[in-house]
């Protein structure tokens, strides 16, 4: 016991070192969050000097993010814009990009883009090409944001995969890196960051290779920092944990699973992804010049997690061999497993001690770890209780609107004093004309609110003394209020705020662009709608606006009528007006409000002519933007009598057909009737209604014969989706278009009430009355939803259905987006449902390798579904391929069918190979039997 007892102080002395370390990093992060805090001061602008702006601007820098138009990539590209920098980012889909492109470019951010495959060679060389091109041979930031993972154990890697991920995280980015030191080195002052991962300093689950290639790159940003110091070129690098990112919303759809990666993070939530892009910009602006070399983990102190507990449990066990200490050993060590939350690196180290904590106690081992695991069953039920609490608590607060901090009975006075106050201080202080002062007072909650709750303490009697003496003392950022007050959203500040302003005095066109729109009849709350849609708006002088006013009213509208019409169509201030599109649109509305008369029936205010607006412009949008005042005019009750949501709702369903949007457009026009048909309360027998639209007897039949998960009742609002189920959606539509809308009406008043399945009802009363029945329900909704009708059949897929109905709604549309017909497809469900449950990406391999390398179309999966659930590497691969050994040695001339080869058990195969030769199995287990089964 003794000697054990001197072992202790040394067992203290080797953690002493990691835990100040660990002391250390903690202080410097929140240094560096202190650091990072945006420039909000409430003195005035003029007293923060030049240098000091400069350290925290990117103006007139240029940066290159690869991988840049989802998750954190994204959010950097926007961060480093917001900074003020210029940048240039690259993805290997098209459409992505070019979305973010037009998404960023109408907000005003400097951004181009090239599609790039950054694992191919040419492709690099291109796109670096690209970049020396646009940014004149000079690049400020380089950001390898690029990397993949492929979860699994090492033992199951292929080596097209291990290369895979080695080229794509390291070689890409090391190419990257070599392409881009040339314009880094002419910048004369360049920065590097890479985005890494904890992976590569902790060991995470099915992660081994991910984590090497990320212990690589925190290599190579040490390397760089040495070896690029002497041009001026700083590398950095910062590793995430788990990002909310739509990859790791996948990764994480499993509860269980979230919860583990919850209890490993001492601040219990996911990152955002502007949390590690700030962290970036950070490392990118010329305030941290100084710093180089370093890797910055953003993990919500996961990495540092396990040595702070396992220094505190040393602690204790010291504690209880104090002299004079009575302790329960039992409690404490329990407690601080509780605090470890299934750490699994703390978990290891912390069962290596029980061993000596049970012959220290004199109590045995299985004591010591029993004492444990009970406590752990009573800690988890009590974290469940306390999440659904706190849930329950975050959706409060997210309904609250104002500060807790002012009790409810004050909280209207507060808000009734707070605008009072800041009208007179905009009016008296910054000299802003009372009228508009008050509106924007009056319309900036969110802003006035946060303002209220940095006073501190509330106090009804000196509340309206404290707060003119805040804004006496401390001046306010007058463009958050004023955006907000014009109908934006306080989230969307970051991208909207003028850089380093506050008064309207530094920028007055937006306050003067917004006075004259408001002289003119807009209503200021709604003014964001233009600045929204069409920025220009506000980049024009008062009399340019004015004048572009007088030009448009010139076409007969009142200003009324203008003001309705700019607000639900912003882009007549963006066009000519001399023979331009924008002419030829108002003249159409002309058509409508003046030669038809739609004008005589409306009433005056500008509220009923906005909403009169948005409803046609539904059915500009159908149209393409072309004329169709004639068609709208003549049918003008259409705009009159339903609401914009009823009109949107109809064009959706209408749609889903396929339908051409003009023929919609058209068939809504001109059919009214079917305007007051409720999708989700009518219900229509599928047989029936194909036997009132003139189908004869024979395609019934084949219907019934071949198609019967659609047959039974559907709810309306799944019509078209049982229509593509059947491959029939382009007849059905071609029957009701062209005036003919009446043959649908006429079904619905002849079969008002249809009778339900009663084996359907009988078994979603069981699932009603299940444990589970909202998971289960959801399932069987997703397959109304893809076409299967209210049957028995249905009932009997549904239970083979594996997943939440987002995830079958993923691997469906995977399938639609490798070609297959949605009315194959669903046939293909039919004959086996599990193919539903089978990962996207494995499915895609797998048709890959049918068409690519055995030459055959996806038209024989609708033969042969169940293809998608063997397994690709230890079945299709092997068998296929020694078919083809045995035609190319002449063994045999037979072409056995893709089910044949495949779906054949292995004695039979076996028994098959036999015939065909004797010494052919001996062959087939030697050199293509997979060898993990042998």
């Amino acid at each position: 016991m003794a000697s054990l007892r001197a072992t202790l102080p040394l067992l203290l002395q080797s953690h002493t070192d990691s835990s100040i370390t660990t002391s250390f990093n903690l202080r410097k992060t929140s240094h560096f969050y202190r650091m990072m805090r945006p420039i909000r001061s409430h003195s005035p602008t003029n007293s923060i000097t030049p240098l000091a702006q400069r350290r925290w601007t990117l103006e007139g820098m240029t940066a290159l993010v690869t991988g840049g138009t989802r998750g954190i990539g994204h959010a950097i590209v926007e961060e480093l814009t917001g900074f003020g920098a210029r940048v240039h980012t690259c993805a290997r889909n098209e459409d992505d990009l070019n979305k973010c492109l037009k998404n960023w470019n109408g907000s005003g951010f400097e951004v181009t883009g090239s599609v790039c495959d950054v694992s191919l060679p040419t492709q690099r060389e291109a796109l670096m090409e690209a970049v020396s091109s646009v940014f004149n041979g000079k690049l400020n930031i380089l950001i390898n944001n690029v990397g993949t993972n492929i979860r699994k154990p090492v033992t199951d890697f292929t080596s097209a995969e291990f290369s895979s991920l080695i080229d794509t995280n390291l070689g890409s980015t090391f190419h990257i890196c070599q392409l881009a030191y040339p314009l880094l080195k002419e910048s004369g002052m360049g920065s590097v960051v890479f985005i890494s991962s904890v992976s590569g300093f902790v060991s995470l689950k099915s992660m081994s290779v991910q984590g090497a290639t990320k212990g690589a790159i925190n290599q190579l940003t040490k390397n760089l920092a040495c070896e690029w110091a002497k041009d001026n070129i700083r590398s950095n690098a910062v590793a995430p944990w788990y990002i909310r990112t739509s990859m790791v919303e996948r990764v994480l759809s499993s509860k269980d699973y979230l919860e583990e990666v919850y209890s490993r993070t001492p601040l219990r939530r996911l990152g955002d992804p502007s949390e590690v892009s700030s962290v970036v910009a950070f490392l990118c602006l010329p305030a941290s010049s100084y710093i180089t070399g370093q890797i910055i983990c953003i993990d919500g102190g996961m990495s540092v997690n396990a040595v702070v507990l396992i220094w505190e449990f040393c602690l204790n066990i010291w504690f209880w061999f104090m002299p004079g200490v009575r302790a329960e050993p039992d409690v404490y060590l329990a407690k601080i497993v509780d605090r470890m939350r299934d750490t699994e690196p703390a978990m290891q180290v912390l069962l290596q001690y029980t061993r000596l904590l049970a012959l220290l106690l004199g109590s045995g081992e299985k004591t010591v770890n029993c004492s444990i695991e009970q406590h752990r069953r009573k800690t988890d039920r009590e974290r469940k209780r306390s999440q659904r609490n706190k849930e329950t608590m975050l959706l409060h607060r997210h309904l609250c609107t104002t500060t807790l901090k002012i009790p409810w009975k004050y909280k209207k006075v507060a808000i009734s004093t707070g605008q009072k106050a800041l009208t007179e201080y905009l009016h008296a202080t910054r000299s802003i004309p009372y009228a508009y002062a008050e509106q924007i007072a009056t319309n900036s909650p969110i802003s006035l609110t946060n303002l209220i709750s940095k006073l501190g303490t509330f106090s009804s009697s000196h509340f309206p003394s404290n707060l003119n003496k805040f804004l006496r003392y401390n001046p306010i950022n007058e463009f958050e209020f004023f955006f907000e007050s014009i109908g934006i959203h306080p989230s969307r500040f970051p991208s909207l705020l003028p850089h380093n302003k506050f008064f309207f005095s530094e920028d007055g066109t937006f306050f003067d662009s917004a006075c004259a729109l408001s002289e003119f009849g807009f209503p200021w709350n709604k003014l964001g709608v233009l600045y929204l849609e069409s920025g220009c708006v506000f980049k024009w002088g008062a009399s340019e606006l004015k004048d572009r006013l007088c030009a448009l009213k010139s076409f007969g509208f009142c200003n009324v009528q203008l003001v309705g019409i700019c607000l639900a169509f912003p882009f007549v201030f963006s066009g000519q007006l001399g023979g331009g599109e924008v002419e030829g649109f108002l003249n159409d509305l002309r058509l409508v409000f003046l030669e038809f008369g739609l004008a005589g029936f409306v009433e005056g205010n500008m509220d009923d002519w906005y909403e009169v607006c948005r409803k046609i412009k539904v059915f500009y949008d159908l149209n393409g933007g072309g004329n169709i005042g004639e068609l709208v005019g003549k049918n003008k009750g259409v705009i009159l009598e339903h609401g914009e949501g009823v009109l949107v709702e109809k064009a959706v369903f209408f749609g889903r057909f396929g339908a051409k949007k003009e023929d919609i457009a058209r068939l809504i026009l001109e059919g009214p009737e079917l305007l007051s048909i409720d999708l989700e309360t009518t219900v229509i027998n599928v047989l029936k209604l194909l036997k009132h639209f003139g189908m004869d007897s024979k395609g019934v039949e084949d219907v019934r014969r071949n198609y019967g998960h659609v047959l039974g009742t559907v709810k309306m609002t799944n019509l078209p989706y049982v229509m593509n189920a059947l491959g029939l959606h382009a007849w059905f539509f071609d029957k009701i278009k062209d005036g003919n809308h009446l043959l649908l009406v006429s079904y619905l008043a002849g079969y008002p009430n249809e009778n339900r399945d009663r084996g359907y009802l009988r078994r979603l009363k069981t699932i009603h009355a299940s444990r589970t029945p909202a998971h289960s329900i959801s399932k069987l909704n997703f397959l109304h939803t893809i076409g299967f009708g209210e049957n028995a059949l249905t009932m009997n897929i549904l239970n083979h259905m594996h997943g939440t109905s987002s995830e079958l709604q993923d691997r469906f549309d995977c399938l639609l987006d490798l070609g297959i017909e949605f009315s194959k497809v669903c046939k293909m469900i039919r004959v086996h449902p599990r193919i539903l449950s089978q990962n996207p990406q494995s499915v895609k391999q797998k048709v890959k390798f049918l068409c690519q390398e055995m030459g055959r179309s996806t038209d024989n999966l609708a033969s042969f579904p169940s293809y998608l659930c063997f397994d690709l590497e230890n079945r299709i691969k092997p068998r296929y391929r020694f078919h083809m050994w045995i035609i190319e040695k002449g063994l045999s001339s037979k072409n056995y069918s893709l089910a044949s080869m495949i779906a054949t058990s292995d004695k039979n195969f076996v028994a098959r190979l036999l015939k065909i030769h004797p010494a052919a199995p001996k062959h087939w287990f030697e050199q293509f039997y997979p060898s993990k089964l042998r």
